[in-house]
């Protein structure tokens, strides 16, 4: 993508690696406060949805149910395969139809399995690792007096595991023997 972005524009400090325009207050965000991703500093909109884009998934949406069908395909897998080990696998409840976008499962040493994951090239994410609650742009709305026991909780004990319909099964199996080997039985 970077090929097609003008030269002007590809160094801008206002547009990010791939070219789309990063409001300028949120660069400042990123330099005076630390900014990490997925940890909100104030309300905003990501929006990125331009009209080439747009009309790539207006292909894309015919594929829908084929994606769908592959996500539960890949988290059958991880069910079959992780389920006598520590770790918490996500539940689908009854009458419910989970589309697996994430595949999210709770473990006692997370960070732990990552960093060793991803020394064998496992990569895998942490897509909710701050809670809502503790940002600041959403402080305003939390309980004054509860806490969050189990969110904060369970922050620092979720991953996702990749659930792409393009992963190969080889590649998931791959996953799956190097969680057999970081996590007891």
């Amino acid at each position: 993508m970077n090929n097609f972005i003008p030269k002007l524009i590809k160094y801008n400090k206002y547009y990010n690696k791939s070219g789309f325009l990063v409001p300028f207050a949120r660069i400042e965000d990123k330099k005076k406060n630390n900014y990490e991703k997925y940890f909100a500093v104030r309300e905003g909109i990501n929006s990125r949805l331009d009209e080439i884009q747009a009309s790539i998934l207006n292909v894309k949406l015919k594929y829908l149910q084929y994606y769908i069908n592959r996500r539960k395909e890949i988290a059958k897998i991880y069910d079959n395969n992780l389920k006598n080990y520590h770790l918490t696998l996500p539940k689908e409840i009854n009458n419910n139809l989970h589309v697996y976008y994430e595949y999210v499962v709770s473990l006692n040493n997370r960070d732990q399995v990552i960093s060793k994951l991803k020394k064998k090239n496992v990569y895998l994410k942490v897509t909710y690792r701050y809670p809502v609650h503790i940002m600041k742009p959403y402080k305003k709305f939390s309980l004054k007096k509860k806490k969050l026991k189990k969110t904060d909780f369970f922050s620092k004990k979720i991953l996702s595991l990749p659930t792409y319909p393009g992963i190969s099964d080889k590649s998931i199996y791959t996953i799956i023997d190097e969680i057999k080997k970081l996590t007891l039985r």
